[in-house]
Formats: structure tokens, C-alpha cells, sequence
């Protein structure tokens, strides 16, 4: 192992702090960074047969050093002097020769300079993104830094696309990125920072220089084998007063680009990041998957078009607006097999599907920012969201053969308003208002119809519609070491439900809830330099008031006090320690209430359980982070501990053509979730490797045909490790493997999974890429039942001139 040991010094002898220190190959080629200690001493450590280097210096009033290094044979140690020089001081201007560093940390910003860890085959930012150190992509498009989940993603400081964030990294090019920000803390109201601490992450994208004040134009056109096609446009345009993004497509090749995740039957759209104020569906349509990516497992039909845009009309008035629309027609085929008991009596069920799924989604947003004065700012939005989900399926089982026909439909609008006003340098008020309308309409078509335990059932019909509004006014305080903030809250939420079967209209429902909250709280937050302490303690009363089928009145109202507790302790440069603990109570929604049965697939009836019910629910979350970005280290764990006091489950009646699923309260659960993840850099082979491991236990009861209670628990373990070459020459690969169980206790059922993918990409010439992946799947469900699948990409890029690149 050879070693570099130095110093940084200025002319005049004195040692300089933080100072940038890269080490490249001669070639080129990333190998490490390090900055100077408060002594100006750095060291490398180097694992390579490489002995030829460049080492690079720059610091912020100096000049950039560059000096080439020579090792004559491994194992040698030699010592390095660095003098920097200042720099030349004119009238008019500063001169700086220091060139940005990969990774540069200032405050709670983290930045990346884009252009360290391209290696040619990025397309998207999506695709930057997944090689940056600290930063993951999921699947379907969510992003985490260092395992905390990211809110939103802004072009040069505005927040262009909203929540909606992943129509700007799933497609805005890659090749306009300058750098991209990791903001930790991040206050989105001005007029309050310094005043609140926030728990909020976002990612901030920096455009170069060259792309800024004009339109910047890309477009995609393909076409393959059994017609199929992709074809894609985006312009965007960045300047100090406008921002704007547009984007449209078609295809058929499994591509999503957009922020729904409908291609794996997932209704997670924008309905999910707000679940307190919207009712949870009746019918949902089981589409479990094999552990396919979703461009594998899906037949597609794909319309998706976007708009985005922020206009600042003056120093005082923002405007933004954002629409989408989407429209897909999705096909899968699926077989399982589904056993109920060991004995003579058992039930079980075999069922090949073949599903197809619509969706037509349009949504609009419309936001007003205006500083009242240099001390207080108003906004007001609206949104307008319309969805129809239709759901076709044509089922062939041992008990019959059924095609059936879900039509789902969501309308909503909401608007918000909020006014802040900054009293002093120390204190500051803000009102908010929101109100909700939301109308969910659902028609289950079923034939033929199946034999309940009354009649013959050939669908369902739903109707829930609901009404919130709230009024939430905060005062923030700082003291010396304090940060305090006062709350009260008032909300009301309207609901109601209309429900029967098609036939004869049987199993009718009627139901009507009124809830009402009222939330008064306290916290503050010790702003120590390790530690951050923030306490507060919420009295809360809850109302609910509900009219059933009889028109009988159900009453329930609570009232208590709700501790919480976050902990962030840094006891090192890197490390970083945080725990929450909070505690709540929760009465029943509308949909856990009703009294009837409802239709909610082919063979099953569900009911819920009208009787007053509160659950307590305690939480607990820990998480060590060590997160070295310099050296490009970084690991986390995440443990979540969950309990409440009862819970919900299902009586089940299991008959040979009909399952009658009645709501009932159990005994409390508890839940945990351990999670974790290690990324390194590895200077001698310049490579990153990345291991991530999961583990979850979850618990619930049911009966099945009256049978004593039984405990359930589910035990899903998952490991998977990455290895990303960064060589700045002709060939770079990936590859990964990635390996997940679950066992169900009580039923004996044990699922494997095993994902292996490796890619390949050569650049002979500057203009031309070949590249090369395979992705290979092995699923087990039961002994004597296993899948796989193995899929293989070959692509040819030819870069014909800055502006036009043909793609096979």
C-alpha cells in the first residue's frame, strides 16, 4: 500500500484549512478527494498498481496548484508540499483559478459537480442522480438522500414541478445539468427562516450557463420490432423570470415517465401524499406482481403530456401553474393458487386472470406568491384533479368462470391560503387555510354473478363523497438557544356514503359522518453545536358524529395529550445520530364503519363494524447516519418500531364459491422495520459498491370459519449489493444482485427472490457508445413452484454532432 502524506501551505509559511485536494490518474480518472485538516496536513492512501498521478489544489483567494507525482514502486510513502499562491487582486475584477471540487459541503447544502461522475450513458437526471453518493432512486421514480426521503425537486432554487417531482427527473436531459444540491432543513417560506426547523429535504438542480435564457429543445423518435414505438418531446427554458418544462409522449415499450405508478397497479398518484383528508377506496383490484421491474411486466399503451411553469412578474408577485395529462391502457396475465387449512375441509382456489387497466388522469395547479411587504408574503393555490380507472378482468377458476369490470372515479379540488408576517428578527405569524372537496364514485359489474348467502350478486355500486376544511395559525419565537412555536388547529371533515348491490339493490348503506379536531400544541427546539432537542406536547380533541343505515347515531369524542420527541446528536464531523417518539389516538373512518355487506370482487363480500373504537398508536424511530461525502463513505441505519393498542382485522367465512370478510377489533400489534445501507468509493479500482439490506416484521389477527384468533406475522428480509465502475476511458460496467425472502408464520409459506442484473458500455470514440445489460429473475412461491425470467438490451449510441444523436 502506498501512501501520500502533505501539506498545504501559503507563501508565507501558514497552513490552509479546508483546502480542495484531488487525485487523478494520469489519465484523468477520478481517484479521491480529501481536504486539509486545521493543521493543512492530508493524506491518500493508495490500494492501485497506478504510480503516475496529478494532484490538484484549490481553495477559495489562491491560486490552483496542479503537480504531477511519481511512485517508482509499491508500499512507498513520499511527502508532498503544496505553497498556494494568491491571487492577483485588480481594480475591477478577482481572478480565481480554482476549480470546483466533486463534493462540496457548506452549511446543511451538499453539492455535486455533475460533470465528476458522468460516464456517457446518462440520458435523464434520473440517471445522474443514481450515482451520486448519498442519493437513491426507487423503482418508480422516488428519491432518498442518505435514507430520508426527498419532498421535491427545484430548477435553480423555484419549485417548478411541486410534489410531482418526477416528471423533471424521469425526463428533463442530463445533458443541461451543472451541479445538484442536497438541501437538508429546507424552509420554503422566507419570511421564516431562523425561526422554524424543518425536517424537509429537497434536491436543487443547477443548469449551465451555456442552457440558461433560451430555449432548450430534445426530442425522441423510435420505433422497433411488432410495432413497437416511443416518441418524446420536452422544452424547457431557465431565466431569472420564467421557468418552464414540456413535456409529451407516447409509447408501448413499458416506459413511465410519468409521477403515477399505475403501471404496477399501485394507486400511489398524488392522493397519497395527503391520506389524512381523503377516504380510502371500498374495491381495490389485488394485483400483486412478480419482482419484475415494471418495463418488463406490463403491456402498455402510454399517453403522458405536462406543463410547468414559474413566472416572477416582479420582486413582489410569483406566479406558477402546472397541468398533466395521462391516459394508458395496461395487460397482464396472471395465475396463483390460493390454499385455506390442512384438513379434510380445506378450501382452495385456482385462478388465471387476464387483466387490462385504463387509466385517464388530468390534473391542474394554480399558485399565487406575493410579498405583501418586506416583512409579510401571501399565497393561494388551487388544484383540480379528475381520475377514471376502469379495471377489465376475465377469470377462469375452479369455481366458475367470471368476467368483471371496475369503473373508479375520483374528482377533487382544493385550495389553500396562507398569509405570514415577520413580526421582528425573532418572531413571525402565520394563518393557513385549506379546503377539500373530493367525490369517489365506484361501479363493480360482475358475470355472471356468483351465489352469496342470500342471493345472487352481479355487482356493486358505491357513491363517497366528503368535504374537509381546517384553519391551522402558528406563532414562532426564538430566544438565545430556543426556538418556540405555538399552534391551534380546527378542522371539520363531512362524509357520506351510498352504497348497494346491482341486482335488486340489496345490501343497501346509508351512511353519514361528521368529524371534528380541534389541536393546540406547543414546541421547542434546543439549537445546541452537537445537539438539536425539540419537545412538544399537542392537547387534542376529537369529535366524530356518525348517522347509520337506521338512521342511529354514533357518537364517540375524545380527548388528550400527544408528546413528541426528536433528538439529532452529532458527535463527530461525519456522524450523526437522531431519535422521534410520538404518540396519538385515532377513532374510525367512514369506510371502517359500514354496516352492509359490500361486493369487492368475484367470489367475496366485505363488511365493516359499526361500534365505537379508539386505537392508540406509539412510534418510535432511530437512525445513525455516518456520511463522509469527500471520501465518498457513506452508511445509515434506520430502525422503526411501531405499536398500537388494538387493531383492525377480518372474520373470515370461507365457503366453496363465496367469502363473506367481516371487520373486527383485535388486540394491539406491534411492528418493526430495520433498515440499512453502506456506500463506498473505492480509490484503487475507482468504483463505488453499495449494499443495502431491509428487514420487516409485521403482525395482525383473524379467524377463518370461526376458528379461534390467530396471530399472523410476516417476516420480509431483503439484501442486494451494487457495483458501479467510474473510469474516465472507453468501458465502464455495473452489476448487482439483489436477494429477498418472506415467511408467514401460522401459514408456513416461505418466498424467495433473486434479481441479478450486469451492464456494460464502451466508448471506442467520443461520438460512439455501445452498450450491453441483462437482467435475470428467479422467483419461488412454493417447493414445486418457481418462475424465471431473463431479459437482454443492446444499444448502439452515435452522436452525429451536438445536437442530433441516432440510438439503436
Amino acid at each position: 500500500m502506498s501512501k501520500i502524506n502533505g501539506r498545504v501551505l501559503t507563501e508565507a509559511n501558514q497552513p490552509i484549512m479546508d483546502a480542495n485536494l484531488v487525485l487523478k490518474s494520469k489519465l484523468g480518472a477520478l481517484i479521491s478527494f480529501k481536504r486539509s485538516d486545521k493543521n493543512g496536513d492530508f493524506f491518500f492512501e493508495i490500494k492501485d498498481n497506478i504510480h503516475e498521478f496529478v494532484l490538484e489544489t484549490s481553495y477559495l483567494g489562491f491560486q490552483k496548484d496542479s503537480q504531477p507525482i511519481f511512485l517508482k514502486e509499491n508500499g512507498a510513502t513520499i511527502i508532498v508540499i503544496v505553497s498556494l499562491k494568491a491571487t492577483v487582486t485588480r481594480l475591477a475584477e478577482i481572478n480565481i483559478a480554482s476549480k470546483p471540487a466533486a463534493i462540496s459541503i457548506k452549511n446543511d447544502t451538499t453539492t455535486y459537480k455533475v460533470s465528476s461522475f458522468l460516464t456517457g450513458n446518462e440520458e435523464v437526471v434520473e440517471d445522474v442522480l443514481k450515482k451520486l453518493p448519498g442519493i437513491d432512486v426507487s423503482e418508480n421514480g422516488k428519491i432518498t438522500y442518505r435514507g430520508k426521503s426527498i419532498s421535491r425537486v427545484l430548477i435553480e432554487g423555484d419549485d417548478l414541478f411541486t410534489k410531482n417531482y418526477q416528471i423533471g427527473t424521469k425526463n428533463l436531459k442530463s445533458a443541461i445539468l451543472e451541479e445538484v444540491q442536497a438541501i437538508d432543513n429546507y424552509v420554503e417560506n422566507e419570511k421564516l427562516v431562523g425561526l422554524k426547523k424543518t425536517n424537509e429535504t429537497v434536491l436543487n438542480l443547477k443548469i449551465k450557463e451555456g442552457a440558461k435564457n433560451k430555449p432548450n429543445l430534445a426530442v425522441t423518435v423510435a420505433h422497433g420490432y411488432a410495432n413497437a414505438y416511443k416518441v418524446d418531446n420536452n422544452l424547457i427554458g431557465v431565466s431569472k423570470s420564467l421557468k418552464y418544462f414540456l413535456f409529451n409522449t407516447i409509447n408501448n415499450v413499458g416506459a413511465n415517465s410519468t409521477p403515477y405508478d399505475y403501471f404496477n397497479f399501485d394507486n400511489t398518484s398524488e392522493e397519497s401524499l395527503e391520506p389524512a383528508r381523503h377516504q380510502k377506496k371500498i374495491i381495490e383490484m389485488d394485483y400483486s406482481l412478480p419482482t419484475l421491474s415494471p418495463k418488463r411486466g406490463n403491456i402498455n399503451q402510454n399517453s403522458f403530456s405536462a406543463g410547468n411553469a414559474f413566472i416572477r412578474l416582479n420582486k413582489s408577485l410569483n406566479l406558477a401553474a402546472n397541468y398533466n395529462l395521462y391516459a394508458d391502457k395496461i395487460s397482464l396475465i396472471k395465475h396463483s393458487l390460493t390454499e385455506f387449512g390442512k384438513m379434510a375441509d380445506s378450501v382452495s382456489f385456482r385462478e388465471h386472470k387476464v387483466i387490462t387497466k385504463k387509466p385517464l388522469i388530468a390534473y391542474a395547479s394554480f399558485t399565487i406568491l406575493y410579498d405583501v411587504s418586506r416583512k409579510s408574503n401571501f399565497s393561494c393555490s388551487s388544484t383540480l384533479s379528475s381520475k377514471k380507472i376502469k379495471h377489465f378482468e376475465e377469470l377462469t377458476a375452479n369455481y366458475g368462470a367470471f368476467a368483471s369490470a371496475l369503473r373508479d372515479k375520483t374528482k377533487s379540488l382544493e385550495q389553500n391560503l396562507e398569509y405570514t408576517s415577520r413580526l421582528s428578527t425573532h418572531s413571525a405569524f402565520k394563518i393557513k387555510a385549506n379546503y377539500l372537496f373530493i367525490n369517489q364514485p365506484q361501479n363493480y359489474s360482475l358475470s355472471p354473478s356468483f351465489n352469496s348467502v342470500h342471493a345472487n350478486l352481479n355487482g356493486q355500486s358505491i357513491q363517497l363523497s366528503g368535504n374537509f376544511f381546517a384553519v391551522t395559525s402558528e406563532y414562532f419565537i426564538k430566544t438565545k438557544l430556543l426556538n418556540h412555536s405555538f399552534t391551534l388547529l380546527y378542522s371539520n371533515k363531512k362524509e357520506d356514503m351510498r352504497s348497494h348491490s346491482l341486482e335488486n339493490k340489496l345490501y343497501t348503506n346509508n351512511l353519514e359522518k361528521d368529524d371534528d379536531l380541534i389541536n393546540f400544541g406547543y414546541t421547542n427546539t434546543l439549537d445546541l453545536k452537537r445537539i438539536d432537542l425539540s419537545t412538544g406536547l399537542f392537547y387534542k380533541l376529537k369529535r366524530s358524529a356518525m348517522l347509520g343505515n337506521e338512521r342511529n347515531a354514533l357518537r364517540n369524542k375524545i380527548n388528550y395529550l400527544s408528546p413528541q420527541v426528536n433528538l439529532h446528536y452529532r458527535w463527530r464531523k461525519y456522524d450523526k445520530f437522531s431519535v422521534a417518539s410520538s404518540y396519538d389516538r385515532f377513532l374510525p373512518g367512514l369506510t371502517d364503519l359500514y354496516q352492509n355487506y359490500i361486493v369487492v370482487n368475484n367470489k367475496s363480500l366485505s363488511r365493516g363494524i359499526y361500534e365505537k373504537n379508539v386505537i392508540g398508536k406509539y412510534s418510535l424511530t432511530t437512525t445513525l447516519i455516518h456520511s463522509d461525502l469527500l471520501n465518498q463513505f457513506i452508511y445509515f441505519v434506520n430502525f422503526i418500531y411501531v405499536k398500537n393498542s388494538k387493531s383492525y382485522g377480518s372474520s373470515q367465512e370461507i365457503h366453496p364459491y363465496y367469502t363473506l370478510n367481516n371487520s373486527a377489533i383485535f388486540p394491539g400489534v406491534e411492528n418493526y422495520v430495520l433498515t440499512g445501507s453502506l456506500s463506498k468509493y473505492l480509490p484503487f479500482m475507482r468504483s463505488t459498491v453499495k449494499y443495502n439490506h431491509n428487514l420487516s416484521w409485521y403482525t395482525f389477527y383473524g379467524q377463518v370459519n370461526r376458528s379461534p384468533i390467530r396471530n399472523y406475522s410476516v417476516l420480509n428480509s431483503s439484501q442486494s449489493i451494487d457495483f458501479r465502475s467510474g473510469f474516465d476511458e472507453w468501458f465502464n460496467f455495473e452489476t448487482g444482485l439483489k436477494y429477498s425472502t418472506a415467511k408467514f408464520r401460522f401459514t408456513s409459506t416461505k418466498n424467495h427472490n433473486v434479481q441479478f442484473y450486469s451492464s456494460f458500455l464502451l466508448k471506442p470514440t467520443e461520438k460512439l457508445f455501445f452498450s450491453m445489460s441483462n437482467e435475470l429473475y428467479f422467483n419461488t412461491i412454493t417447493d414445486n413452484n418457481y418462475q424465471n425470467y431473463f431479459f437482454l438490451d443492446v444499444s448502439t449510441k452515435y452522436n452525429l454532432n451536438k445536437k442530433t444523436t441516432l440510438k439503436f
